[in-house]
């Protein structure tokens, strides 16, 4: 707070004020004249001959580039802004160009780039702009664009700062031309280096002033040599103005003291003026009344306005009163229509003497079906008929959003001749904007018409916001205006908004205003399978999310003005929704939801598809509306084929929310609850066996979500008291883990889930794109469709909690990368293969695989996981590099507790790391303290490669990722474990396990008896086994004969198989979906019968082999499955006369020749409990002892695992490791025989061998 003491000191501060901010002026100027010889003709006055694309006249130092079309460009007297000549580029078909001038930059520094634009009669999406390429020596970093012009305008100046990475050297500025028809004129073309304020505060955040008393406020700038002017402005001049910094208190009131700089930063002070004691208020003299008649409809509500001589009388002695409370009630000048009749209302001062008079006539009129749908869509928003004053949460609720409410309004700006109504909001070129202005007054409607808000019915409140209502429509949304900026707020964003607020103040408004600012929601929006109705350009069929959307904006226009065929319309375009696709924007059979063509966005454009849909759904049900579409079934196997896979204990996946992984305010917990709303919602309605599905899901996620509690963060009424009662009723039991696997192929996602975690691949193709920045949103998000990973377990903060502006982004798990350091934003793009997705086995396991293609870069990479019951087998081959960088594969960059107390040990030792540089560690396996019980992680190693592992403290800020988030900048701890391939890699390799949940006992007991074995890791083939499962999962990256072990495929194609009990199951598909015809698989062993098979399989028994041909044409990367009975090939042991003296040498039969063969097992068939199939024998030829395996795969038994090393010497005396893995039924440990002289003779019945040999 600030005293009338530091008035005293305000004229000498200001002066010095005033001295210091004169100096800045002038340093900026100088700045600025000397920054604009950046450029070389920037005033395009210099010209010459033309050459080199340009058309009649050139400018000097500047170069054309036409990549589309044939636009003519030329230097013209007509395209003049000043000066003589200015740039003109002209096309009367589809064309493209752009003229450029390449300039040296400071790396680090901030330039303003600007040009003065006139257009006339452009046609494009992209229009005429400037664009900014960033190079570091010859490699394009990134690119930039400025705000762009379509049709026709006036010339304009267009202004973008430019900010240059650290490593940037040069930018390369273009007058652009994007695609399309029309004329383009550019001239006065600026580069300055500046400094813009980076921050910007007010020393006092609230004062106190007397009427007539001034105060100075204090602004702080940083940097204080910043080229940034600064300027003041007030919310409400009636009651306090501001000049310079000095505040004046005008009149009793409130109002918010902002100081701007011309960069868009902004700080507020609150100043409050009191009445001054040496003034006493003067008495009322007159009132007037108005209006003095008034016809109202019964239910409606209308503010009545007293107006006082003199203006500044003291209004709290007014005393309200209805000559008939049947017909009218009254309160503090708000007047309700109760029923038919007239009533005359009076306002008088206390003692009588004053007063004024207003009829009121009241027609009763009974509520139709719009008027019922109009009140059930203010509940759905309000929720108020669910509110419990008893529930102290609900109470919090309401206070807490008339808090916000009330600092809207304090900041409002109530001025007659106010040019924006917040500061903050203040662009003419942003339309977000606009639609920010709406959503204040949105929520200031929400307390307005909340009978437990202390701003309820408000009278001030009610006039401030209709003044900005016809502010808004008189300057900013009308039918006038031409859409700029961004699409979605003129056409969604707005109307919605819009609705909301007249359906919130129905009853507070003549119809007549309510149908004026509703005919420009129908004007930007009047077609609800369009968009683009006033964008001729750009009118396209609306789909997916954005289809819901534009359905609700014209179905809830429809309602409040009750237009029965909008309303019609809306529900009939609903139907296209309903229907699974085959390509672009919606949802596919596999569950998968594509946005803007090629993103993964279940988990954003998808949560506003089914809200929105819900919504309308509710809306319309039980009405002539109702949705009769059967279609709209499949909107119920959404939730657990779209949905469910990526919930995990209340948290949305991440890796199917594209950018809003940027938003501070939605963390996947919160979009999480999201879906829990919208489940339990929809259980309300939904037919069974769906409605109680929905139950046992949600239930369980609102139980097991320790981290964010639903029923402290829900901030609608209705959904608490739904998820109360679900918690509550004990008819209802928790759904529980999943265990499951699903490949996304549509999407290119795939998700593994078991009791006790959770994992997530991410990745990118021909068909999906690798990441989406837009709107300034997930500007680092380079690396999140790369193959990275993500794992769930009991730590159920490590995505939230501030993990994506803190996380290294050049570091993300699963992924292999090149590290060129990346410019914001940088490297959107689908890649040209196709070789993503993988196959599926019986819902549980899977193998996937992802043929990788860097960003810029030369980088090749094949990468693959194996997808097991308790652990995740990582390949990786073929990772080839040509530029002098590194090359990683990232293991893990987990967020830790923030002491980075967690233990990481490498091999039974914690190296130092508390100095957070990089150590690297010969690692055959890991293990990483979880930061809760349960969350521990092992790591086993294969190929016992060096490791490279740090831990970190690293800080960052919201605003790194999302240019419209905070600066604040927070500090979060990380563990990094990666594979350094070095510099111009060729052909390289790298193996390892993720053991989720393993202790560091369990971890390094594993490392010594690893269940996996690596079949294949190489160009053609990825393959593991996994011995205890009995299964097998191999990636085929050709067209060509591969086998491994017992497998032989023809074509490309993802294979996961698994024999238990004499039942072989093998899962097929195409990942490449370019196949048009099959892919043949053999797999060595005889078959009884097939037990089940999908449509496209056929099955066939060819000489000891099973052969399967599966049709995958137009599949879509759909696995395909086939179960068999396998053929008991039980027989007599077989004397192997292999002996294992005690001293460890292997005795091989004397009668065996050089060039003969030793079958370890003939014929190596299916037994009673056994799996896969295959031949294994060692030959002894003139080299030495060779072991042949190339057919031979694991299997599985149920009692024993047995394990034989030895050392095998051949008759040259050279000496081999052999080691023989094999499971044994008890039946069969009889086979094993220990002889009187300590050897153990090797009987083997063709059934007995289950396991794998190798030979070191």
């Amino acid at each position: 707070m600030i005293t009338r003491q530091l008035v005293k000191k305000s004229l000498s501060i200001f002066i010095s004020l005033s001295l210091l901010l004169t100096m800045v002026l002038n340093v900026s100027i100088v700045q600025a004249d000397e920054s604009k010889r950046l450029l070389l003709n920037p005033s395009l006055e210099e010209t010459e001959s033309a050459s080199a694309g340009w058309d009649q006249l050139g400018a000097a130092n500047w170069s054309v580039w036409k990549p589309t079309g044939n636009p003519v460009v030329s230097i013209s007297e007509d395209a003049a802004h000043t000066g003589n000549y200015g740039l003109k580029i002209s096309s009367e078909e589809n064309g493209r160009a752009a003229v450029s001038q390449d300039v040296s930059v400071i790396g680090g520094k901030t330039y303003q780039l600007s040009t003065w634009l006139k257009t006339e009669d452009i046609v494009s999406g992209q229009g005429a702009r400037i664009r900014v390429v960033l190079y570091e020596g010859s490699q394009q970093l990134d690119l930039l664009y400025s705000n762009r012009l379509t049709g026709t305008h006036d010339w304009t100046q267009i202004k973008m700062d430019v900010k240059v990475p650290v490593h940037a050297d040069s930018i390369r500025v273009q007058l652009f031309f994007e695609t399309g028809t029309g004329v383009a004129m550019f001239d006065d073309v600026s580069l300055e280096l500046i400094n813009p304020a980076q921050s910007i505060s007010i020393e006092q955040s609230e004062i106190v002033l007397k009427e007539q008393e001034t105060a100075l406020l204090n602004a702080i700038v940083d940097p204080a040599d910043t080229s940034s002017s600064i300027s003041w402005s007030s919310t409400n001049e009636t009651v306090a103005t501001v000049e310079n910094g000095i505040v004046t208190g005008i009149s009793v009131g409130e109002a918010m003291i902002t100081v701007s700089t011309d960069n868009g930063l902004s700080a507020s002070s609150h100043v409050k003026v009191t009445k001054n004691d040496n003034e006493e208020a003067p008495a009322i003299e007159g009132l007037d009344l108005n209006p003095k008649e008034l016809n109202l409809e019964s239910g409606e509500i209308r503010l009545l306005k007293a107006n006082m001589t003199p203006k500044n009388a003291d209004a709290e002695t007014l005393v309200w009163r209805s000559s008939n409370e049947e017909v009218a009630l009254i309160q503090n000048g708000f007047v309700e229509a109760v029923s038919a009749g007239t009533a005359t209302i009076t306002v008088e001062t206390e003692d009588g003497r004053v007063k004024s008079e207003s009829q009121i006539t009241v027609q009763a009129v009974a509520l139709d079906e719009y008027d019922q749908l109009r009140k059930r869509w203010e509940n759905q928003i309000t929720s108020l008929d669910y509110f419990d004053g008893s529930n102290e949460r609900m109470a919090e609720v309401i206070k807490n959003k008339t808090k916000t409410a009330e600092a809207i309004w304090k900041s409002m700006v109530k001025n007659e001749n106010r040019t924006y109504l917040w500061t903050e909001f203040a662009s003419k070129d942003n339309s977000a904007d606009i639609r920010a202005n709406y959503r204040n007054i949105t929520a200031m409607a929400h307390v307005f018409t909340n009978e437990h808000s202390s701003l309820y019915r408000n009278p001030a409140l009610l006039e401030d916001m209709l003044s900005a209502l016809e502010w808004l429509y008189q300057n900013q949304y009308n039918e006038n205006i031409i859409q700029y900026s961004n699409w979605w707020n003129w056409e969604i964003g707005v109307p919605n908004e819009l609705n909301n607020i007249m359906v919130l103040l129905y009853d507070y408004m003549d119809k007549e205003t309510v149908h004026r600012y509703l005919s420009v929601v129908d004007h930007f929006q009047p077609d609800p399978t369009k968009s683009g109705a006033t964008t001729p350009e750009r009118y396209r069929e609306a789909f997916g999310a954005n289809r819901i959307d534009v359905s609700k904006v014209v179905g809830v226009r429809g309602v409040i003005v009750k237009d029965t065929d909008k309303i019609a319309a809306a529900r009939d375009a609903l139907s296209q929704t309903f229907e699974n696709v085959t390509e672009g924007n919606g949802f596919y059979k596999d569950g998968s939801f594509v946005q803007h063509e090629n993103i993964a966005y279940n988990g954003s454009y998808g949560i506003v598809l089914i809200e929105g849909l819900t919504e309308l759904l509710e809306l319309l049900s039980e009405s002539t509306w109702d949705v009769k579409d059967p279609k709209v079934n499949n909107v119920y196997e959404w939730i657990e084929n779209a949905y469910e896979p990526f919930m995990y204990k209340g948290a949305l996946m991440d890796m199917v929310r594209g950018r809003a992984i940027s938003r501070s305010f939605l963390q996947d917990h919160v979009a999480g609850h999201t879906i829990i709303k919208s489940v339990i919602r929809m259980a309300q309605f939904a037919p069974e066996p769906f409605a109680e599905k929905y139950e046992k899901m949600a239930k369980y996620w609102l139980q097991e979500d320790t981290f964010l509690d639903y029923l402290e963060n829900a901030g609608n009424f209705r959904d608490m008291t739904l998820a109360k009662q679900l918690l509550d009723n004990p008819n209802v039991t928790a759904r529980g883990d999943l265990d499951f696997h699903k490949t996304f192929a549509a999407m290119d996602r795939v998700v593994h889930r078991k009791p006790g975690y959770a994992f997530g691949i991410s990745m990118y193709s021909s068909r999906i794109q690798n990441y989406e920045d837009m709107n300034d949103e997930n500007r680092k998000g380079w690396y999140t469709g790369d193959g990275m990973t993500y794992l769930y377990n009991a730590d159920l903060g490590q995505y939230s909690d501030d993990f994506w502006p803190t996380v290294d982004p050049y570091r993300m798990p699963g992924t292999t990368v090149d590290t060129t350091i990346r410019a914001d934003g940088s490297g959107e793009h689908t890649s040209s293969e196709t070789w993503v997705g993988g196959s599926t086995l019986n819902d549980r396991f899977g193998s996937t695989g992802m043929s990788y293609i860097g960003w810029n870069s030369s980088l090749t990479a094949k990468k693959s996981w194996f997808m097991f019951n308790d652990e995740i087998v990582a390949l990786g081959t073929g990772i080839t590099s040509g530029e002098e960088r590194n090359i990683e594969t990232i293991v893990e960059n987990r967020k830790i507790r923030d002491d980075a107390s967690n233990k990481l040990v490498i091999n039974g030792e914690a190296p130092d790391l508390n100095n957070g540089t990089d150590q690297k560690l010969a690692a055959e396996w890991a293990h990483l303290e979880g930061n809760v019980q349960g969350a521990d992680i092992g790591y086993y190693f294969p190929e016992g490669k060096t490791l490279t592992v740090k831990k970190e403290e690293r800080t960052g800020a919201w605003k790194d990722i999302n240019y419209t988030e905070p600066a604040d900048p927070i500090k979060r701890a990380y563990a990094t474990m990666w594979f350094d391939h070095g510099v111009k890699p060729e052909n390289d390799t790298y193996s390892y396990v993720l053991l989720p949940g393993r202790s560091q006992e369990q971890t390094e007991e594993y490392a010594k008896q690893p269940d996996i074995q690596i079949l294949r890791n190489d160009s053609a083939v990825q393959a593991v086994q996994e011995v205890k499962e009995n299964m097998i999962g191999a990636n085929f990256w050709n067209d060509e004969k591969q086998t491994v072990g017992p497998l032989t495929v023809y074509q490309k194609a993802s294979v996961t198989m698994q024999e238990t009990d004499g039942i072989l199951d093998i899962a097929v598909s195409d990942p490449t979906m370019e196949n048009e015809g099959r892919v043949i698989i053999e797999v060595a062993g005889e078959m009884s019968k097939v037990l089940e098979a999908d449509e496209n399989v056929k099955v066939k028994q060819v000489d000891g082999k099973i052969k399967l041909e599966i049709n995958v044409d137009q599949a879509q990367g759909e696995t395909f499955t086939t179960k068999l009975q396998m053929k008991d090939q039980s027989s007599e042991p077989i004397k192997s006369g292999i002996k294992i003296q005690a001293n460890g040498h292997i005795d091989l039969p004397k009668n065996l020749e050089l060039g003969k063969k030793l079958h370890i097992q003939s014929k190596w068939t299916s037994g009673k409990n056994n799996s896969l199939i295959g031949d294994a024998s060692i030959h002894i030829t003139p080299s030495g002892l060779q072991l042949d395996l190339k057919e031979a795969s694991l299997v599985q038994l149920d009692e024993a695992t047995a394990e034989i090393k030895a050392k095998a010497r051949d008759k040259n005396g050279k000496v081999f490791e052999v080691i023989l893995f094999m499971n044994i039924s008890s039946a069969q440990l009889s086979t094993l025989i220990l002889d009187d002289d300590g050897q153990v003779v090797l009987d083997i019945k063709d059934q007995a061998f289950r396991g794998s040999m190798k030979i070191k």
